[in-house]
């Protein structure tokens, strides 16, 4: 009995040692497979800060071209707003001119035509006058 007492205490303690010699190998495997993670997940997060980093300036890139575009389109249009703002003070200068000829005819007109009414009515009254003096010329005698 007593050497089965030994045989079953040597067997309990290989048991045991088997034991912690599977859990430090499972402690070692963790270990490693967390370090491995460890280092795939750095890896990872480091190429995700590139991939931002690389979208970042591939945005400052963008939005400077953007804005380049719109400087350069607002010179553009600042410069076709002034040659249309000159083309139509032009315009309106000579609409202006043409109105003040068109007036400066009809004031020569009307005023040729008022001196001919002027002239007539003179006439009209130099006429009466001279019948008036003939009608009492011979309504005197």
């Amino acid at each position: 009995m007593e050497t089965q007492n030994i045989t079953s205490t040597r067997l309990q303690r290989h048991q045991d040692q088997e034991f912690t010699r599977q859990q430090l190998e499972l402690r070692n495997l963790r270990s490693d497979f967390e370090k491995k993670i460890k280092h795939v997940v750095e890896e990872n997060e480091k190429k995700l800060s590139e991939i931002k980093q690389a979208y970042r300036i591939k945005g400052e890139l963008l939005d400077n071209d953007l804005n380049k575009k719109l400087i350069a389109l607002r010179s553009h249009q600042t410069y076709i707003i002034k040659d249309e703002q000159e083309r139509l003070e032009k315009e309106l200068e000579n609409i202006k001119k043409r109105h003040e000829n068109q007036i400066s005819e009809l004031s020569e007109t009307n005023s040729s035509q008022i001196d001919k009414m002027k002239e007539n009515h003179n006439e009209v009254l130099d006429n009466a006058k001279r019948k008036f003096l003939k009608t009492k010329a011979k309504w005197d005698v």
